[in-house]
């Protein structure tokens, strides 16, 4: 191949183009990593803050079990806890005056005095049931989410600000490690609420480990394969979060499930000293020899050959950072709030909280699978508007949708033609939902400079967190009326699809290396 006749040509993607390979053996090898690891991995750190958290059937304990009484027997555990209906006893209370062989009606309850017994048949025995963080005390598993997410928020922008300062692959390293060490920790220190709540912030504080090497691929691929990655990244990791309730419920120990899941995060770590550093960034730092080194050990990797001239006359982008004119938050917020409300409300739908959180994650899949086709033929702005329209009208129609007990605790041995149809929109609203956030996971890297690429995401990620945060809140207005907050979360994804409008088209752009590059 010819050389070029002016350096000015000679940038990261004519080098990557025309003398690297855009999808070569080595960048197949880091699709890989992503697919069968890095979402994996993430997945972890998410569904399992949900599966350890998760709250058995509880009722009040009282004296008459140890009589041989059957706790499971409805018509025996009426004569001790009051119903909320046929087939609910309250968690809660009990009745005051307990007499077995009297026929009056006792109708005073007193709050468990006694503490709590647990059903463990179905949903195995977690810190909530070991340290009864129920009925009064059940708003320390709502402040440990809460904590989560929050954490999520600050993390996001530290680890984005590190990879912009200190590159991918270190940031990478540190985030991995931090996270297993704080998922390990957490087994030894249940008992103790305070550092329980701080070692699932840390695990918070990592949520979006998966970001910073998505960010760090993403910079290797040309424009036509970068949708390809992210969604295959995004396929695994929703595939994950669909298998892992089913192990945790095979193992039924969620110690066990904390210990396997964090320990794996020493993984990323290992595999990422063999890991050459982002060229992209090396070059906008201005690290002239160690992007010439990596080209070459990238470029020998596929196969290829480059020439001296190429690499003496690679054109180096240091402009300083200034203040981004395009941030996004407003989207990411809207679109963040809805994608993880709507997974906190599935799993209030059914008596067993594994079945709905994998028919989710199931749901992800396809749309992965089917946007990944649609963005790169129509475009992302197109695919993502249309999506925000039939997520806005699935949620909508749930609230005309007829409202019973039956179909909101969805039971698998009675499920009604109301609930057949509730599920019908709302997993249609999941799947377009879905396609909405896997395009947003691109987006960003599409648009942003590489010299502020992760802080610029990391902002995008933080504003997310707090949806993320705000969004459980949203969910508990079901107590007033049960489809309130769908409708909230339609609402979001229409000013979402709205804000997509104004934005620009970033289907077969390369990235912008500058901050004017970003501009036009």
């Amino acid at each position: 191949m010819q050389s070029p006749k002016l350096s000015s040509q000679i940038t990261a993607d004519y080098i990557l183009v025309n003398y690297v390979g855009t999808f070569g053996k080595f960048q197949k090898w880091l699709t890989v990593y992503m697919c069968f690891l890095i979402g994996p991995l993430m997945a972890f750190n998410m569904t399992t803050q949900l599966l350890i958290l998760v709250i058995p059937p509880h009722w009040c304990s009282y004296d008459a079990f140890e009589t041989g009484l059957s706790s499971t027997n409805a018509a025996e555990k009426a004569n001790f806890i009051p119903r909320i209906n046929n087939d609910t006893f309250h968690s809660c209370s009990m009745y005051q005056n307990i007499n077995l062989n009297s026929t009056a009606f006792n109708s005073k309850t007193v709050y468990c005095p006694n503490g709590w017994k647990y059903d463990n048949r179905l949903i195995y025995s977690t810190p909530v049931s070991e340290n009864s963080w129920v009925c009064k005390q059940s708003w320390r598993v709502y402040f440990i989410h809460s904590m989560y997410w929050a954490s999520s928020a600050i993390g996001v922008i530290v680890f984005g600000v590190l990879s912009d300062h200190y590159g991918r692959v270190k940031a990478t390293k540190i985030c991995f490690s931090l996270s297993g060490i704080a998922g390990i920790a957490t087994v030894f220190v249940s008992k103790n609420f305070y550092l329980f709540v701080f070692f699932r912030m840390m695990m918070g504080f990592c949520a979006y480990e998966g970001m910073i090497p998505l960010i760090h691929v993403t910079e290797f691929v040309d424009s036509s394969k970068r949708l390809l990655v992210s969604m295959g990244y995004f396929a695994f990791m929703s595939l994950t979060s669909g298998l892992l309730p089913w192990f945790a419920y095979s193992i039924g120990n969620w110690k066990l499930l904390s210990l396997v899941t964090s320990s794996l995060m020493f993984l990323v770590p290992l595999i990422s000293i063999f890991m050459p550093e982002s060229v992209r960034w090396l070059m906008a730092k201005g690290k002239i020899n160690q992007a010439k080194k990596n080209i070459e050990i990238v470029a020998t990797f596929n196969g290829q050959v480059t020439s001296g001239y190429i690499l003496d006359n690679i054109q180096f982008f240091t402009k300083p950072s200034q203040p981004l004119r395009r941030i996004f938050s407003y989207r990411k917020f809207l679109v963040s709030s809805a994608f993880v409300g709507s997974n906190v409300y599935s799993s209030t739908l059914s008596k067993h909280p594994f079945f709905l959180i994998s028919a989710n994650s199931l749901i992800d899949i396809i749309s992965a699978i089917a946007v990944a086709r649609l963005a790169d033929k129509f475009g992302r702005k197109k695919v993502t508007f249309y999506n925000c329209f039939l997520c806005f009208i699935f949620f909508s129609s749930t609230v005309f949708l007829k409202k019973s007990e039956q179909y909101l605790m969805i039971d698998y041995s009675f499920i009604t033609d109301d609930s057949k149809i509730f599920l019908v929109a709302f997993f249609l609203a999941r799947l377009t939902l879905t396609a909405v956030f896997n395009i947003k996971l691109l987006y960003g890297p599409e648009v942003y400079p590489t010299a502020v690429r992760n802080r610029a995401v990391a902002v995008r990620m933080a504003i997310g967190s707090i949806g993320c945060f705000i969004s459980p809140l949203i969910v508990g207005l079901r107590f007033l009326n049960q489809t309130v907050c769908l409708l909230i979360f339609g609402i979001f994804i229409a000013l979402a699809g709205i804000i997509m409008i104004f934005l620009p088209e970033t289907k077969g752009k390369q990235l912008p290396e500058t901050l004017d590059d970003t501009e036009n």
